[in-house]
């Protein structure tokens, strides 16, 4: 399977530099080791059917903004957010906050959630955060 195959949109050079950062940021991590050997094996149909599910909960979040961070249905949205994200590695809550407070603060991410719905970065992270205030 080719760069272009997983991550089609994406020139080959920003797939280079994307991974290069997420080494050189990550690489030492338990998280990026798991990841790395779970999904080195994966066929292009298991990368399609996980970040399908991504995509499902992202757009079915998007459709509920106007309800309260703390509703049910949300925070139903936000576990399965966080399991889908464990087919790459364990979350645990300090990396699931980490992952709240970049999703706004690292612009290429809010950018992602921006384009489905304005305001859908701010409203996810907070989202999680909530989940583990609840804890």
């Amino acid at each position: 399977m080719t760069t272009n195959d997983l991550y089609g949109g994406f020139t080959k050079q920003q797939m280079e530099e994307y991974q290069k950062e997420a080494e050189t940021r990550w690489g030492h991590t338990d998280a990026y080791k798991q990841s790395a050997s779970r999904t080195k094996n994966w066929s292009k149909s298991k990368f399609d059917a996980v970040f399908e599910e991504s995509r499902e909960i992202i757009v079915k979040m998007s459709q509920l903004m106007d309800y309260s961070v703390d509703d049910p249905q949300i925070q139903s949205l936000v576990a399965a957010h966080r399991a889908n994200i464990t087919h790459f590695y364990d979350v645990t809550d300090e990396i699931y906050e980490g992952l709240a407070k970049m999703y706004v603060a690292d612009h290429r991410f809010a950018k992602n959630y921006e384009e489905v719905a304005v305001g859908l970065a701010d409203f996810l992270s907070r989202a999680m955060l909530a989940s583990l205030a609840k804890k």
